[in-house]
């Protein structure tokens, strides 16, 4: 793989509303003690787009020219203004159910909070994987943790690579 990015959901301290931001500084952090440096290349690209359903695609079609694996943080929540699940429904070829499910299981030990969570992987009809987290950076530590030994295998099954490929 050659990038690993991501694309948070922040309050935008200049405009004072919420909006994506592309980029991989947190998430290549928490990873780095996971996977090694090959695997997620040499560094993030930054992008801010505004919280709509329609630049969060796009943003997502901008990030996978970029990257194989895009972690979203933020907007899984139920409230009108989470669209982040939604949304990627809409663009993905499969659903990694198995990723929200796990999250929301080791999530709950901490805070019931967890069950209201859409956090979810996505599979995208190239292959790239999408993963969408909750927008607590507690919470991105903890499933980043969770699921970074798996994120690897399950990129390899989504490109076809097969279980022999994998160790």
């Amino acid at each position: 793989m050659k990038n690993f990015g991501t694309l948070e959901y922040v309050l935008d301290k200049y405009s004072g509303t919420w909006t994506w931001k592309i980029t991989g500084v947190r998430a290549i952090m928490m990873v780095a003690n996971l996977i090694p440096k090959l695997w997620y290349g040499d560094g993030p690209n930054e992008v801010i787009v505004p919280d709509d359903e329609n630049e969060l695609i796009k943003a997502i079609g901008e990030a996978e020219e970029l990257a194989d694996v895009i972690i979203t943080t933020g907007g899984t929540g139920i409230s009108p203004r989470d669209i982040t699940t939604s949304a990627l429904k809409k663009i993905a070829e499969k659903e990694i159910k198995g990723f929200g499910e796990a999250m929301r299981i080791f999530g709950v030990r901490y805070t019931p909070k967890a069950l209201l969570s859409n956090c979810s992987g996505f599979v995208l009809n190239n292959g790239k994987i999408v993963i969408a987290l909750p927008g607590s950076p507690l919470a991105v530590r903890d499933y980043i943790h969770l699921l970074g030994g798996l994120i690897k295998h399950a990129l390899d099954m989504a490109k076809g690579k097969g279980h022999e490929n994998n160790n």
